[in-house]
């Protein structure tokens, strides 16, 4: 099945390891577009079940969780290839997974304001390409955002901290990065 039509139902059933309310993906699925004169065209799609908020109306290049939690898995999919289901143990260095479009282009999602290693928020940043936001949850938050890179995906980069814990190499565009945010107990 191609990643781009895959439903989040689909999705969720296929990263959640647990019935859990508190384990949420955040899913970020590239391809699609087909390309045109001026070159390829890229769709990004991040898909959440939690919200984030951003400060713009219906755009965005930085945008928070609205809960805390720790990542605590991170699953790589190239094409129709799973790749690996890397598990996180988190501490109080922050975890980050670095999407790279090309050379210059990136979008990275970590997190940010580490209270302890239950309680963190997420940041996705997006340098160059802002997001439009597709799915709206409330007055200034949101679960769906799509955005148009003009490269593929080159790889993938997940630190831990200074450490990196893992690295992947495109070679397809059809690319799915799943990860499972797990949220601090209310």
């Amino acid at each position: 099945m191609n990643t781009q039509t895959e439903s989040k139902q689909d999705i969720t059933q296929s990263v959640l390891h647990s019935d859990s309310d508190q384990i949420t993906p955040i899913i970020i699925k590239t391809g699609g577009g087909g390309g045109d004169a001026d070159g390829v065209t890229n769709q990004v799609s991040i898909q959440s079940f939690m919200k984030f908020e951003s400060s713009l109306e219906n755009t965005w290049e930085v945008a928070r969780s609205a809960d805390s939690g720790r990542i605590t898995e991170v699953s790589v999919k190239d094409g129709d290839q799973k790749i690996e289901d890397l598990p996180i143990e988190p501490n109080l260095d922050p975890t980050s997974v670095t999407i790279y479009f090309g050379q210059d282009t990136m979008l990275m999602l970590g997190e940010e304001e580490i209270l302890n290693s239950t309680q963190a928020r997420i940041v996705i940043e997006s340098n160059q390409v802002p997001f439009q936001i597709t799915t709206r949850k409330g007055l200034v938050g949101w679960v769906d955002s799509t955005a148009s890179f003009s490269e593929q995906v080159t790889s993938v980069v997940i630190m831990q901290g200074e450490t990196q814990l893992s690295s992947y190499t495109s070679t397809n565009p059809d690319f799915l990065v799943s990860v499972i945010f797990t949220r601090a107990d209310l």
